[in-house]
Parts: structure tokens; sequence; C-alpha cells
């Protein structure tokens, strides 16, 4: 199974290298990704739109990894996110069925 650091690097490679390549072999058939912040044009994303999203330029880097949960069916934890004019700290945690993501979920951490 792979690690939260795996699933993590592959959102990160996604978005450095406008390949979703390593996303799209982690993603389940039924992936959402969710971002409840209030500015979020699209707040709940599909696995396609996702996918699309990853390689599009609008989150350039994630980083400062901290989990803080790591187990078969759950990761959780936070980063920091950035793109060409915004940054983030986030919460994050996701599901996990046969170890591929199934929900994805970002919650921007007050500053």
């Amino acid at each position: 199974m792979p690690s939260a650091i795996e699933y993590l690097d592959a959102f990160k490679t996604s978005f450095n290298t406008k390949d979703a390549s390593r996303l799209d072999a982690l993603l389940g058939e039924n992936f959402t990704f969710r971002n409840s912040s209030k500015t979020a044009e699209e707040p709940i994303r599909s696995r396609s739109g996702t996918l699309e999203w990853a390689v599009s330029g609008d989150c350039t880097d994630i980083s400062n990894y901290n989990v803080i949960h790591d187990t078969a069916d759950i990761i959780a934890g936070t980063h920091s996110a950035e793109g060409p004019d915004w940054s983030a700290d986030v919460f994050f945690f996701a599901t996990i069925i046969n170890g591929k993501l199934d929900k994805y979920n970002v919650h921007p951490i007050p500053t």
C-alpha cells in the first residue's frame, strides 16, 4: 500500500511536471476532491476534473508535509500549497479503498 507521502508526492509531481500519470494510478474510479475554501472555484472535483486541475497550473506546488495519521484506509495531516497568486496552509484527510484514494478533502488553516 502506498504511504501518505507517496499520495502527496503524486499530487506534487502532477503540479510540478504537468504530468498526472502517477496521480492517475493512485485515484479510485469514483474519486472526489473537496476543497472547503470559501474562494474555491470548484469546491468538489470528480476524478477527471481533479486530473485536469492537477496539470492546469492553478496549484503549482505542495510542501511542508506533516502526516499525523497514515493507515491503509485513512491519511491525514497538513501541508502548504501555492499557486501563481495565492498560498495557503491546509489540513487534509483522505479515505482509501484497496490502495486507491477515494475521497480527498482539504480545509484551509486560518491565519
